[in-house]
């Protein structure tokens, strides 16, 4: 018997972001090497994340 979609909560995506960033930050901290290589991927990720929210937003207001 199924109940149909499960509903996503808001906050799950931005803890994700948050989370990323967090860890991040505290590679870079830490050490050299594979962590500064940790810290830009993670980084570039949440980087990539806001070009493509803030592209797809631009791109649905302009087809109104």
């Amino acid at each position: 018997m199924s109940r149909g979609p499960i509903p996503r909560s808001p906050f799950v995506a931005p803890m994700w972001i948050a989370l990323a960033s967090v860890i991040a930050l505290v590679s870079a901290l830490i050490g050299d090497g594979p962590f500064d290589v940790l810290s830009w991927l993670l980084f570039g990720g949440v980087l990539g994340l806001v070009v493509r929210a803030w592209w797809k937003r631009d791109r649905s207001s302009r087809q109104r």
